[in-house]
């Protein structure tokens, strides 16, 4: 079943552009670090579905975010993950712990990033793990709250400066701004 997204892609224009980016590059395996609401998921979940003519078989979604960090409700997120068709899992580890535990020996070919402080520091953390060790050739990585001067544009600005020729990185101008990172060399 087709996860319904299309409130928050006709509310919210960063879920519509979210939505876009994971249909035109058809992930099967994606990671989503930071949750809450679970917004970002749907869109996520729905454009897999859709992109993979109508079906997930094979996709996989994986969440990280500490349960108690998350707004959604437990029966809203069942009755949510049921509806994704169990391709959704939701691991109660921050994306630092998820990553040493989950990706050892796996890839990733669409990561979506919206953690908490929206720090340089941390946003120099993901692209140093999961971007750097797990991302493949041609995968994408989607950066939340890349607006003008915010310290995740400064680490994403800073680490393709640091790594020439093997990633292209654009922006998109929705609320609050979206970084879209592909990587074009191992």
């Amino acid at each position: 079943m087709r996860p319904d997204s299309s409130a928050y892609e006709e509310s919210r224009p960063e879920f519509r552009a979210l939505y876009d980016l994971t249909y035109d590059h058809a992930p099967k395996i994606a990671v989503e670090l930071g949750i809450q609401s679970g917004s970002s998921g749907r869109a996520i979940a729905a454009a897999m579905y859709d992109a993979n003519g109508g079906s997930c078989d094979g996709c996989e979604i994986c969440g990280y975010d500490r349960r108690q960090h998350l707004r959604w409700t437990d029966d809203w997120m069942d009755k949510d993950l049921e509806e994704i068709g169990g391709m959704y899992q939701i691991f109660d580890l921050w994306g630092e712990e998820g990553f040493s535990q989950w990706a050892k020996g796996r890839v990733v070919d669409f990561i979506f990033v919206d953690t908490d402080p929206h720090s340089y520091e941390q946003t120099m953390n993901w692209l140093n793990t999961w971007i750097r060790q797990l991302l493949v050739v041609n995968g994408l990585a989607v950066f939340h709250d890349t607006h003008k001067n915010s310290p995740v544009r400064s680490a994403l600005d800073d680490f393709v400066a640091v790594h020439p020729g093997s990633y292209d990185l654009e922006y998109i101008s929705v609320r609050y701004g979206l970084g879209v990172l592909r990587r074009t060399a191992s």
